[in-house]
């Protein structure tokens, strides 16, 4: 706490040591950080990040010729994956969903299917068992996830599609997730 932070710096700095005090901040460049005095207390300034025109069109050509890669690569994988979820249940292969992206705007994303048909009208029976709290929903062995979508979680290769939405530019290989 304060008193006792604060005590502790007044004690070193009697002592003639120096101080290093962490904001506890992480994954926040140094250079978009500043300490302002504030009602003679220190308060950490955190600037948002800017990037130059330059920088994001050279991310979105290297988001664009990344997924497109990799789309073309991973496609043999994808279509064995749809083949299995349509032999599974002759279900959709994909799961869409929207979801809350840049500056605050809805768009759709894109995985394989991974759970039964019914998993959203299901969801209420298992909502007792939800392992988080407020919006997000996680179940240790959610009964509704197929042998066939566990496998495909546990690889990752449900989230292939989602290179779809980087072509689209609704998302990015590297960034924060929706």
């Amino acid at each position: 706490g304060s008193p006792a932070l604060n005590q502790l710096v007044l004690t070193f700095c009697a002592a003639g040591t120096p101080i290093y005090l962490s904001t506890g901040l992480t994954g926040v460049s140094g250079a978009r950080l500043r300490t302002i005095p504030l009602a003679h207390e220190p308060i950490s300034l955190v600037r948002p990040p800017h990037h130059s025109r330059i920088q994001l069109a050279v991310k979105r050509a290297l988001d664009m010729v990344m997924a497109a890669l990799l789309l073309v690569l991973t496609a043999p994988v994808m279509a064995v994956a749809a083949l299995l979820i349509k032999a599974h249940d002759r279900g959709p292969v994909l799961f869409r969903q929207v979801r809350i992206g840049r500056d605050g705007e809805p768009f759709t994303l894109f995985k394989l299917r991974t759970m039964e048909v019914d998993a959203e009208a299901r969801l209420t029976e298992l909502r007792y068992r939800n392992e988080r709290h407020g919006p997000l929903f996680k179940v240790s062995g959610d009964p509704r996830i197929t042998p066939i979508g566990s496998m495909l979680r546990s690889t990752a290769i449900d989230e292939l599609p989602q290179l779809l939405n980087v072509l689209s530019g609704r998302m990015s290989i590297v960034g924060p997730r929706p």
